[in-house]
């Protein structure tokens, strides 16, 4: 067995950091159904995709995960989109220099 935590105990902060190092660390763009699934087989996350998709609102904001449009993967570019339209998530530039850093 790994050894990474139940996110049970787990602050809402530490939650968000979760999400975040996942992102960066894969580097993938995920829809939320995905990204929900993906952390509770690999980072055994407790927390509800409702949590999670109001965490994303949140790293959005702070710059840390963009929302793109999950058509224009399949031409190979990366185009933005309103967190209120279908996408999928990935964490940005910003988030990925922040990682090294620390």
């Amino acid at each position: 067995m790994d050894n990474i935590p139940d996110s049970t105990n787990m602050g809402r902060d530490a939650r968000v950091e979760l999400v975040l190092d996942y992102l960066v660390e894969t580097g993938v763009a995920l829809p939320v159904a995905c990204l929900h699934r993906n952390l509770v087989l690999n980072r055994h996350a407790t927390f509800s995709s409702t949590s999670l998709r109001s965490y994303l609102k949140e790293l959005h904001e702070e710059g840390l995960v963009r929302k793109i449009d999950n058509e224009a993967l399949d031409q190979r570019e990366v185009r933005e989109v309103h967190l209120s339209q279908p996408g999928y998530f990935q964490a940005t530039e910003t988030a990925r220099q922040r990682a090294v850093s620390e």
